[in-house]
C-alpha cells in the first residue's frame, strides 16, 4: 500500500492515546542524616544515601497496584507502540503515544474508567488519612522527623494523576495543510519526511507485534515438548503460557485489519493459532503422565510450531521491509 493510504487507513482505524500517571512517593533524601551518619562511619558522605519513609514503607503500593494492573492487563495488551517515550526538555523521560484500534478503544475506556475509579477511592482515602499518618510519623522517625517535609492537603492533591489521553492520527496532505504555508520543495519534503515517519512505525509495529506472537508461541511449545510429568519443577508450564497466547490473539486480528493492513500470513497464523488452542480442552489434560498425555502435548506443540512456521525467516523483511510503493 502506498503511504498515503497507510496514513489514511491509520486516521480513520486507529487512535492513539496516552496514559499519564503519577502519585506521591512518600520518599524523602535527607541530606542532614547523611552527614551524620558519614560522622558516624567516618565514611564520605557522597558515598551513602539516606531517605525516609515518611508515612511508612508501604504507603504508595496500593497507588502502583493499581496503575501495573491496568497497564500489564489492558493498556498494553489492547495498544502497541507509536512514539512509546519521548523526553522533555530537563531531560526526563514521559510516556508517548500509543496507537489503539479502534475496534479495541472502548475495551480500552471501560477498563481504564474501572481502574480510574479503584485509583480515585485510594487516593480519597489517603488524603482523609493523611494527618493521622503524619501524627503517627512523628513516633515512628523520632528526631528525624521535620514537619516541613511534608505538603499541604492541596499540594499532595496534585501529585496524583491518572488520565488517558485521546489524540486523532492526522492525515499527512500537504495541498490541504494550511500550516505548511512554506515553498513547494519545502512542503514536499515536509509531507514525505512525515509520511515515512509514519511508515517507519508501522513496520516497527508489525516488527514488534509479530516478534512476540513467535515468542510466545514458540514458549509455550517448547513447555509442551519438554514437560516431564515426574517433575513438577524444571519442566512445568504454567496456565499463564496459554492464558499469553490468548491474550495476543485477542488483539491481533484488530492490530493487523486496522494498522498493518491485513496481512494474509498473519491472518492465516491467527485462524491457525485459534484453531490449534480450541484442541486444547481442560489444560489439567496436558499434564497427564498416560500417553494420551504425551501425544496430546506432541500434538498441540506441533500445531503451534506449524502454525507460525511463516512468520519466521524472511517474513519481517517481505512484509514490514519496504517495496515499490515506499
Amino acid at each position: 500500500m502506498t503511504n498515503k493510504n497507510a496514513t489514511t487507513l491509520l486516521s480513520e482505524k486507529a487512535v492513539m492515546v496516552r496514559f499519564i500517571t503519577r502519585h506521591w512517593s512518600g520518599i524523602k533524601v535527607d541530606k542532614g542524616l547523611r552527614e551524620d551518619l558519614a560522622i558516624i562511619t567516618k565514611a564520605k558522605d557522597r558515598s551513602l544515601h539516606v531517605s525516609k519513609y515518611l508515612v511508612g514503607r508501604d504507603c504508595n503500593k496500593y497507588f502502583r497496584s493499581i496503575l501495573d494492573q491496568f497497564r500489564r492487563h489492558h493498556y498494553y495488551p489492547l495498544t502497541v507502540p507509536w512514539d512509546d517515550n519521548s523526553t522533555g526538555s530537563n531531560g526526563s523521560v514521559r510516556n508517548g503515544y500509543r496507537l489503539c484500534p479502534t475496534s479495541k478503544l472502548t475495551e480500552l475506556q471501560d477498563a481504564y474508567n474501572k481502574a480510574f475509579l479503584e485509583f480515585d477511592v485510594e487516593v480519597k482515602g489517603f488524603l482523609k488519612n493523611y494527618p493521622r499518618l503524619i501524627v503517627d510519623a512523628e513516633q515512628h522517625l523520632g528526631t528525624a522527623f521535620n514537619i516541613a517535609d511534608y505538603p499541604s492537603i492541596e499540594s499532595l492533591k496534585e501529585k496524583f494523576r491518572f488520565e488517558l489521553q485521546l489524540k486523532q492520527v492526522e492525515e499527512i496532505d500537504g495541498d490541504k495543510d494550511i500550516r505548511l504555508n512554506v515553498s513547494k520543495e519545502l512542503k514536499e519534503r515536509l509531507v514525505r519526511e512525515s509520511q515515512e515517519r509514519i511508515r517507519q512505525n508501522v513496520k516497527t509495529i508489525g516488527e514488534e507485534t509479530v516478534a512476540t506472537l513467535v515468542d510466545a508461541v514458540s514458549h509455550l511449545a517448547d513447555k509442551l515438548k519438554n514437560y516431564d510429568p515426574s517433575d513438577k519443577q524444571g519442566s512445568f508450564f504454567k496456565n499463564s503460557s496459554i492464558d499469553n497466547v490468548k491474550q495476543i490473539l485477542s488483539v491481533l486480528p484488530s492490530i493487523n485489519d486496522d494498522i498493518l493492513g491485513s496481512d494474509p500470513k498473519i491472518h492465516a497464523t491467527h485462524q491457525k493459532l485459534v484453531s490449534a488452542l480450541a484442541k486444547v480442552g481442560k489444560v489439567e489434560s496436558l499434564r497427564e503422565g498416560t500417553d494420551k498425555g504425551e501425544n496430546k502435548r506432541k500434538s498441540v506443540a506441533k500445531e503451534l510450531d506449524d502454525s507460525i512456521d511463516e512468520l519466521k525467516g524472511d517474513f519481517l523483511n517481505q512484509a514490514f521491509g519496504g517495496g515499490n510503493n515506499d
